[in-house]
């Protein structure tokens, strides 16, 4: 049996980039303000479909995904060099 897609173990790194992709309003420095009750949209498991992929291709090209909007997107900066990423 499929696990809800709630329940998917993704392992975000809190960078931000795909959030700075679309221009989230809601991104501070690298950091979601509204992470804990964020929209679906927003949550990686939520447009998994057991009929198109597996658990482990979906997570996989998620993974993916993720490095390419971490190289394009890369995280802010403080005015002194500091990257800002989410705890």
């Amino acid at each position: 049996m499929t696990r809800p897609a709630w329940q998917l173990d993704f392992d975000c790194s809190g960078c931000g980039a795909c959030c700075r992709a679309v221009g989230c309003s809601f991104l501070s420095g690298n950091r979601c303000t509204i992470y804990s009750r964020r929209p679906d949209v927003c949550r990686v498991g939520y447009s998994f479909d057991p009929q198109v992929m597996t658990v482990k291709e979906y997570l996989d090209l998620s993974r993916q995904a993720c490095k390419e909007l971490e190289a394009r997107f890369p995280p802010k900066e403080t005015p002194h060099g500091v990257r800002l990423l989410q705890s």
